[in-house]
């Protein structure tokens, strides 16, 4: 697994991705509407600042990563693996690689993540990671709204 550019072509590929129901609601939706929706994603600035492409060993895009100052103290981790990829294990170790570039880009800043309250699976994986819930927020997002558990970074004793 490594770390490379989110281009404008492996954004593309990430509006493909099409996860199933309750999941769906992390389905992006084609590139054009990305773009005319003014998301991140279909930003050439935001990725380049804020967006990373996680590459398999076969150079294959496997997940993607955001990492964004936030008016909190600290920043936000946000991450997308690829469905086929999901429920494998594999999203742990694409949150660490996040950690540890977001401790090279911003060392010494605290780090948060939000995940939707119903999303189990990616809180398991999260505190795996070192993540600890914190409270919880809501949140109107393009799919609707939404509680959210914020999470922080623990760094290891």
């Amino acid at each position: 697994m490594k770390i490379a550019a989110l281009t404008e072509q492996r954004a593309r590929q990430v509006c493909t991705w099409c996860y199933p129901p309750p999941y769906h609601v992390y389905n992006m939706g084609p590139w054009e509407l990305v773009v005319e929706k003014g998301w991140a994603l279909g930003k050439a600035q935001v990725r380049q600042r804020e967006m990373l492409a996680v590459l398999d060993a076969q150079d294959c895009l496997m997940a993607y990563l955001r990492l964004s100052t936030h008016q909190r103290d600290g920043n936000v981790m946000g991450i997308g693996l690829h469905p086929d990829r999901c429920g494998r294990g594999l999203g742990a170790a694409v949150v660490e690689l996040g950690v540890r570039e977001h401790r090279r880009r911003l060392p010494g800043q605290p780090l948060w993540m939000e995940v939707r309250r119903w999303n189990t699976r990616a809180i398991r994986c999260y505190q795996r990671a070192g993540f600890r819930i914190v409270g919880q927020v809501d949140r109107v997002t393009p799919p609707g709204p939404g509680t959210f558990v914020v999470m922080r970074y623990a760094e290891p004793p």
